[in-house]
């Protein structure tokens, strides 16, 4: 899986810091497509998407899984589809990923322990799993230039999968996004 930051340009201004969301999915989608584009159309692509949840959903920053689900949906029309997985198990996502479905987490991000994050870091992050090991999840964590095949303990992941919530990132709800053709 190709890897892009979400800022694929290097400029990590108060948008960019705040597109996790779209990078995971457009990550994920491009992989699924089978395309490798510039970090020059990686850009155009984030704010192509970032427009259509304005649109859709009249939000862009720290949306839900539903939510990006929605926008996902949208923007990937008839080439790739979506689904969610509500409490997934360790065994869910290894089979998602085995089969090659990219899985979108959301996660507390200041309880990650990304030592390429900005202290104290994100409170609300995703990412891509794309891969695991005995121990590990294989990670494009887009938070970060250094995120390419980033490892993750699987602990750490399940432990912290919160959805967005809007109030206390750690009660937020357990659930992943899918995509797959």
């Amino acid at each position: 899986m190709p890897f892009y930051s979400q800022a694929p340009l290097g400029k990590w201004d108060a948008t960019h810091e705040e597109m996790c969301e779209e990078a995971s999915v457009l990550n994920a989608g491009f992989y699924l497509l089978g395309e490798k584009i510039s970090d020059e159309k990686f850009e155009a692509e984030l704010q192509k998407f970032k427009k259509l949840e304005e649109k859709e959903l009249g939000v862009w920053k720290s949306t839900t899984i539903s939510e990006l689900k929605k926008a996902t949906d949208g923007y990937f029309e008839g080439e790739i589809k979506s689904k969610i997985i509500d409490n997934p198990t360790l065994g869910q996502i290894e089979t998602e990923i085995s089969a090659g479905h990219p899985v979108i987490a959301p996660l507390a991000g200041q309880d990650i322990g990304n030592p390429y994050f900005t202290p104290p870091g994100p409170v609300y992050h995703m990412l891509v799993v794309k891969g695991y090991d005995a121990e590990n999840f294989i990670t494009n964590d887009v938070g970060t230039k250094r995120g390419e095949s980033y490892l993750y303990k699987k602990g750490t992941i399940m432990e912290n999968l919160h959805d967005w919530n809007g109030k206390d990132i750690r009660s937020g709800e357990k659930r992943v996004l899918v995509l797959y053709e």
